[in-house]
């Protein structure tokens, strides 16, 4: 018989619990983009469920982040596991379509401020 050989998941991505209520997250979990593990080549994320109070929660009490998970962070809904070795590529695009959707609202805010000022000088 064939044994077919699946790539490994990581258990805590894949059995994810939040780190703001400690629940299991069972369907889509928010994970941070901003957060930074100390010393280590795991990617361990800040994991968050979808309730809106952890979403708008801060994150003190896990040692191995270099800093503490601030409610101003980017956060990434992803609605099916990442794989490890998947990760750093999620992570990538995810931090390019932040600055994509940064870019478009720049040039909206200057469209809308030229917008105001030719009104002005109608008046």
């Amino acid at each position: 018989m064939l044994q077919v050989r699946y790539p490994k998941a990581n258990m805590n991505h894949r059995n994810a619990a939040c780190d703001s209520c400690g629940g299991f997250i069972g369907g889509a979990r928010l994970f941070c983009l901003d957060c930074i593990i100390k010393d280590t080549e795991l990617h361990n994320t800040v994991d968050l469920c979808t309730a809106p109070q952890c979403i708008d929660a801060r994150i003190t009490d896990r040692q191995d982040l270099e800093s503490a998970h601030e409610p101003t962070h980017r956060l990434v809904k992803a609605r099916v596991n990442v794989m490890l070795r998947n990760y750093g590529r999620a992570h990538t695009r995810a931090c390019k379509a932040f600055e994509h959707v940064q870019e478009i609202c720049m040039k909206i805010a200057e469209s809308s401020s030229h917008s105001h000022e030719a009104t002005r000088s109608g008046e």
